[in-house]
């Protein structure tokens, strides 16, 4: 909410239309690339010109901005406060050693390609029913992206699985179709990249860039405090910069630096994951979808 006051609060300064400021806030910076572009065609509509444009610079600059701020800043909280990690915990000096990692994965060749079809079938199934979904969205009058339905869908099945494992999805085939996928869809989009749309909206982007990196790392003082003021509240500190300007990809990045260099935080490997991966994605999609509204 605050990204997107202040995305327009800039793009009113710049005279341009109040909508850049949602794109170029909550809508790239948290949401990332996917929501940008999943987004650019309602932003279009709602009379944001380029606004698949603005999306892919907007956010590729965050994702940057992100992976380059999240350790340095964190860095400096750790060693302001003499921050360190919990003895006990595995992989800490004083704890029960070195931390493994307990998996299912399958080893062999066949394994693993059944636990890629059996991966790409679920995706597909989640993807049609939830098109179902958001149908239902949209007979409610919620203006939401196609994605919404078959995030929900894909949770639920993740979860319910996790705890029944009844289906035995793979988490690391799950991992590469999602890695190869956004790949592909940021490639094509690349592509389409129309670079003259940018030419006189260079410099609101740098001013709003870089207000909104001075908003969330001032933002990671309070993070800080409400997780605890201890060493995993730090790491969830690198987390919260990294998803909040970029995906949670960079917020695992800037966490795993972390504690490759300080030792392990596990409370923040829980809890940075299943917030960025999923409650921000949804929460945002219903703050972007009511600044349209308010907006149409």
């Amino acid at each position: 909410m605050l990204q997107n006051l202040l995305g327009i609060s800039v793009a009113t300064a710049f005279g341009l239309h109040p909508l850049f400021g949602v794109l170029a806030g909550s809508t790239t910076l948290t949401g990332g690339p996917a929501t940008g572009l999943a987004f650019a065609p309602l932003f279009e509509q709602a009379g944001v010109a380029g606004a698949e444009s603005i999306a892919i610079s907007s956010a590729m600059a965050g994702i940057i901005c992100g992976g380059v701020i999240g350790g340095p800043v964190i860095t400096l909280l750790i060693r302001r406060f003499k921050l360190r990690p919990e003895s006990g915990v595995a992989g800490v000096p004083g704890g029960g050693g070195a931390a493994t990692l307990q998996t299912d994965e399958p080893q062999d060749d066949a394994g693993r390609e059944f636990a890629a079809l059996k991966s790409i079938v679920i995706i597909l199934v989640a993807m049609w029913a939830g098109s179902w979904v958001g149908q239902g969205f949209a007979a409610l009058g919620l203006t939401l992206p196609a994605y919404i339905g078959a995030m929900l869908l894909g949770a639920l099945i993740r979860n319910i699985d996790d705890y029944t494992g009844w289906i035995g999805l793979s988490v690391r085939s799950t991992d590469v179709i999602g890695n190869v996928s956004l790949a592909m869809f940021l490639a094509v989009a690349l592509m389409n990249l129309r670079l003259w749309e940018l030419a006189g909206l260079a410099l609101p982007l740098m001013v709003n860039l870089a207000l909104q990196i001075v908003l969330v790392v001032l933002f990671c003082i309070p993070v800080f405090r409400l997780m605890g003021r201890d060493y995993d509240a730090a790491v969830m500190g690198g987390g919260f910069i990294g998803f909040m300007l970029g995906t949670t990809a960079n917020a695992m990045a800037v966490m795993r630096t972390l504690v490759e260099r300080y030792g392990v935080a596990p409370r923040a490997f829980l809890v940075a994951p299943l917030v960025g991966a999923f409650f921000i994605d949804f929460t945002n999609a219903l703050i972007i979808t009511g600044f349209l509204n308010f907006w149409e």
